[in-house]
């Protein structure tokens, strides 16, 4: 199994022993995290569009990206809390650290970042 990518070699390890001792590989901590960043990513927009972030995996982790005409800003989400239903998020800024919130109803994703509202209205 050693010549399997996209995933360090510890996690499949994990993955592959927890199959070998009738567990399921499901139910493993990475695994629900992967499944819940995978619903998470995409593009929210506020209402009428007036805001855009976009939410996207690098190295194992989020990253919120924003753009317009004069800004390019790229910020880590530090996991604080990870569930099926919400997950809660920190970002680091120079004054100190804001709440990131999501809100997953099936296939909704709705996200809470300073006092902006955010709908996710399209994939990554």
């Amino acid at each position: 199994m050693s010549n399997c990518s996209g995933y360090p070699l510890s996690l499949i390890a994990q993955h592959t022993l927890a199959h070998t001792l009738g567990y399921n590989p499901e139910d493993l901590e990475f695994r629900k995290f992967d499944r819940i960043y995978g619903k998470l990513q995409g593009v929210c927009e506020t209402f009428k569009g007036t805001m855009r972030l976009t939410v996207r995996r690098r190295a194992g982790t989020l990253v919120m990206e924003y753009r317009d005409k004069l800004v390019e800003d790229m910020t880590s989400l530090t996991p604080v809390k990870v569930e099926e239903d919400y997950a809660l998020f920190t970002v680091y800024t120079l004054t100190g650290k804001i709440p990131v919130e999501f809100r997953i109803k099936g296939d909704k994703v709705e996200m809470l970042y300073e006092r902006y509202k955010l709908l996710k209205v399209q994939r990554a």
